[in-house]
C-alpha cells in the first residue's frame, strides 16, 4: 500500500522532510506574529516564479513599483527567479524594518533586506521596467498569444 512505501523511504529522506515541516512552521508562525503585531503590510511566497514574479505581484496589487538589489553571492537568474518553497517577501514601513530583522534574528529566521517598494517601474538590479508596461504584458500576453486582439 502507499502508506507502506512512505514508511519505506530511507531514513535520511524522512528525516529531510520532518526537518523541512519544522522551518516551514518555524516561518509561518514568524509571519503570522509580523501580521498580527502590525509590521508587516503584504507577504508573497516565492515558490512560483521567484522573487521577480513575487515583487511585480505585489506592486500590481499596492499601485507602486518595486526596486530589487542583485544578491552578489548568486547568479541573477537564481536570485531573482529561485522557485525555493520557503521563501517570502514581505512588505513594511520603513521605520519597522530594523525591529523585523532584529524579531527575525532572536527567531532563529534568516531575513535580509532586498528593495523598497515605491516609484512606477520595476528594478532588477540594473534592468528596470515601467510597472505599467509589464501590467500591459501580463494581462494581455495570454490573449495575444492565442490570435485574441
Amino acid at each position: 500500500s502507499r502508506a507502506l512505501e512512505f514508511t519505506a523511504l530511507p531514513s535520511t529522506q524522512a528525516l529531510e522532510f520532518t526537518v523541512l515541516l519544522a522551518l516551514f512552521s518555524l516561518l509561518f508562525a514568524f509571519l503570522l506574529s509580523l501580521r498580527d503585531k502590525g509590521l508587516i503590510t503584504a507577504a508573497h511566497d516565492l515558490s512560483d516564479g521567484g522573487l521577480a514574479v513575487a515583487a511585480t505581484e505585489m506592486a500590481f496589487a499596492a499601485g507602486v513599483g518595486a526596486s530589487l538589489e542583485l544578491r552578489e553571492s548568486l547568479s541573477s537568474a537564481a536570485w531573482f527567479f529561485g522557485e525555493e518553497q520557503a521563501r517570502f517577501l514581505v512588505a513594511a514601513p520603513e521605520n519597522d524594518v530594523a525591529a523585523i530583522l532584529e524579531a527575525a534574528r532572536i527567531a532563529g529566521v534568516p531575513a535580509l533586506r532586498v528593495g523598497e517598494m515605491g516609484g512606477n517601474a520595476l528594478r532588477l538590479g540594473a534592468s528596470s521596467v515601467p510597472l505599467e508596461m509589464l501590467r500591459e504584458a501580463w494581462s494581455t500576453g495570454f490573449g495575444r498569444l492565442m490570435g485574441e486582439t
